[in-house]
């Protein structure tokens, strides 16, 4: 396997795991996965020139900032109680760093869009599984809305899955070579409202609307 081939299967697997957070509850070894696969391409990106431009400036000057919130919460803050909210802070933007430095196509740039749309489908279908079949124990715990059981996906919380529908759903229009098909653009369509139907979210069907328009 070459270096290439290695670096973005890593890079697939690194984002796969961020996206199915709810895998924590199942082992630690999730942590650990994410924390070496991170480091091991934070690492090699530190080779590489550093990404400039607009975007690469605006994201620096936020990287700034969320640095500056640990430092402000060290320093007034009476107890250590905001330390592990430190990895949760800067993990998205180790994420960004490690894009800048190892996405350097546009192939890249679809074949990560694979993979998280990939993510959202089986996310729907985790919805839908519990609907039929009961609640998984790794995930967070279900509530009642308007007497009706409301799951979590894998993605983690109960909010999530309404939250990221639209994006979702955006990704299966965007009609990658492989969604040619239109049998199975419709299946993933109708997965993708599924999982917004029985999330019993109000934000899924915003943002379900939103995508249509």
């Amino acid at each position: 396997m070459s270096g290439v081939v290695k670096n973005n299967l890593l890079l697939m697997i690194l984002i796969s795991l961020i996206m199915m957070s709810s895998l924590r509850g199942l082992t630690s070894l999730y942590y650990v996965s994410v924390v070496f696969i991170s480091a091991y391409l934070f690492l090699l990106g530190i080779k590489r020139p550093i990404k400039t431009g607009l975007h690469a400036t605006v994201f620096y000057i936020f990287l700034m900032y969320s640095l500056l919130v640990i430092v402000w919460s060290a320093l007034y803050m009476e107890s250590w109680e905001f330390l592990p909210g430190v990895p949760r802070l800067l993990l998205m933007p180790i994420i960004v760093l490690i894009l800048f430095s190892r996405v350097r196509s546009e192939a890249q740039v679809e074949g990560l869009l694979k993979v998280i749309l990939i993510c959202y489908i089986f996310a729907a279908l985790t919805v839908i599984y519990q609907i039929l079949f009961g609640s998984i124990s790794w995930f967070a715990p279900q509530f009642m809305r308007a007497g009706m059981d409301r799951y979590a996906s894998i993605l983690g919380s109960l909010t999530i899955y309404g939250a990221i529908v639209g994006y979702a759903l955006l990704l299966l229009y965007a009609g990658f070579s492989y969604l040619k098909n239109n049998v199975i653009r419709v299946a993933f369509f109708l997965i993708l409202i599924g999982g917004a139907v029985f999330s019993l979210s109000k934000a899924g069907a915003v943002m379900v609307a939103l995508s249509l328009i």
